[in-house]
């Protein structure tokens, strides 16, 4: 099953058009036929979408960053497919005649792709997706992490069946919204068990208790994580002592429950057209990430989030009063119309993720934890040089040293895009007179530009301190069920 990526189109054929004016292309693509403008990877490069069909469409050679095998030239055409693997089905491109235009490698960004042309000159594209919307503390590396896929062509050359592409499954209510937490009481029945059994049996244990009665999440977890029955049981028989510290913590965790379901409904109070994940999971796993995104829900992974009282202060670790800021957090991406991607300018990524962060202290207190108060005290005290600098790096294609950098070289404390993405996203809502109109033009904003220009920033700047939670009352959330705000997009 294909997994969610928010920079990819979730459908397993992606056309790529090529037009020599790719913004007009676009403008009559929208305006005559009823395609929407779902991610603009820059102006000459944007993705259509129709139903749950997609297309991309850009300029003959409009792809700067690709290497100079896969430039594209005029006339070409191409097609993107998403399947589950790419180095089996790239052999087996090349044994069946594909000229290799670009071998298969692994990219910063966190996909692996490889370029090929098929015998008769169709372009095509295997581009494993190794990343997947992981926490926003960047507490895997790289910061998405997942198995899916995106391929072009096979399903043309006969390579691959067809595929299942499938979507994460969302609700508008967030009561429906089931928090799952059985894979955690299953790992701890396997943990028990195993001690009852030699050591060269235990794999079997987890296998059987733990995975074969895996939750949908964590059936995702493990393909993402590459987490197995034998990886886990040799990561938690070299720490048992660790797990069995952090016990009473993860159950503090999985306690959470009823806290991220109120969250939910205050969010859907303060926004109602918001849309959630049909599921949270929480599973236990070899610390290898905390959060991510799939077709199926968000999955936490409760280990990440078990950190015992005195436990000396590391960026990745943090306790269970994070939980839901988190959830809410990837329930805001989940919502935002620009999906960021290789392609995004320091810009986009910046408000997509201050906007998740600010959206979600409107919902929650903001956790007083090192990783925020850091960058509160350093941000406030600095802000200006930031700001100038920000502006001066705001279309360069670059994540560090603002983000998913544990030690950037600046000496300043990791993530800092993310409390100046906050920050812009602060200054646009509170000059905003209709609030929710406001928070529905930060979740489809597609023209950051014009997004920064109107949200004043930083001459506008508000007070260095961060959001308090909006009150919800029982009326209020009753009128907020009511009321829809008029469509407002600050996109071209």
């Amino acid at each position: 099953m294909l997994k969610k990526n928010r920079s990819a189109p979730n459908t397993a054929v992606i056309p790529a058009l090529y037009y020599p004016n790719a913004p007009e292309a676009v403008a009559w693509l929208t305006t005559v036929l009823p395609f929407t403008e779902r991610l603009r990877n820059s102006d000459n490069r944007r993705q259509l979408s129709h139903g749950n069909s997609a297309i991309v469409v850009t300029k003959p050679g409009g792809n700067p960053d690709a290497a100079s095998s896969t430039q594209q030239s005029p006339g070409a055409q191409s097609f993107t497919l998403r399947v589950t693997s790419i180095d089996e089905l790239f052999l087996r491109a090349k044994a069946a005649g594909a000229r290799v235009l670009a071998q298969a490698a692994d990219h910063p960004y966190g996909e692996r792709q490889c370029w090929f042309l098929h015998p008769r000159g169709i372009r095509g594209r295997f581009a494993n997706d190794l990343r997947f919307r992981s926490s926003r503390l960047g507490w895997s590396t790289p910061r998405r992490i997942s198995v899916r896929a995106l391929i072009a062509v096979g399903m043309v050359f006969g390579l691959v069946p067809a595929i299942d592409a499938s979507i994460m499954t969302k609700t508008p209510d967030p009561n429906q919204v089931e928090v799952v937490t059985v894979d955690v009481v299953h790992f701890w029945r396997a943990f028990d068990e195993s001690a009852k059994v030699p050591t060269e049996r235990r794999v079997d244990v987890y296998r059987r208790e733990y995975f074969d009665l895996a939750s949908e999440g964590l059936k995702d977890y493990a393909v993402f994580r590459h987490v197995t029955a034998e990886t886990l049981a040799a990561h938690v028989e070299q720490n048992r002592d660790a797990y069995a510290t952090i016990r009473p913590c993860v159950n503090n965790v999985v306690k959470q429950k009823p806290v991220i379901q109120t969250a939910f409904r205050r969010l859907k109070a303060l926004y109602p057209d918001i849309k959630f994940p049909a599921h949270v999971y929480f599973v236990v796993g070899p610390q290898k990430g905390a959060c991510m995104n799939s077709d199926n829900g968000i999955i936490l992974a409760a280990d990440m989030f078990a950190t015992p009282p005195g436990t000396p202060y590391t960026y990745a670790r943090v306790s269970a009063a994070y939980v839901p800021y988190a959830a809410v957090h990837e329930t805001i991406h989940v919502n935002q119309a620009c999906q960021t991607n290789d392609h995004s300018t320091l810009l986009q990524n910046v408000v997509s993720e201050g906007t998740a962060d600010f959206i979600a202290s409107l919902v929650l207190q903001e956790p007083a934890v090192r990783q925020h108060t850091d960058r509160w005290q350093y941000g406030c005290a600095n802000e200006g040089e930031l700001a100038a600098r920000l502006l001066r790096e705001a279309d360069l294609k670059i994540t560090k040293p603002w983000m998913f950098d544990h030690a950037p070289d600046t000496g300043w404390p990791p993530d800092m895009g993310y409390w100046i993405g906050y920050r812009i996203a602060q200054a646009y809502y509170d000059r905003s007179k209709d609030k929710r109109a406001a928070l529905r033009a930060m979740l489809v904003v597609t023209d950051f530009k014009a997004y920064l220009e109107a949200s004043g920033y930083p001459g506008a700047r508000t007070s260095c301190v961060p959001a308090t939670p909006v009150p919800i009352t029982a009326a209020s959330a009753r009128k907020a069920r009511r009321e829809h705000s008029q469509p407002l997009s600050l996109g071209r």
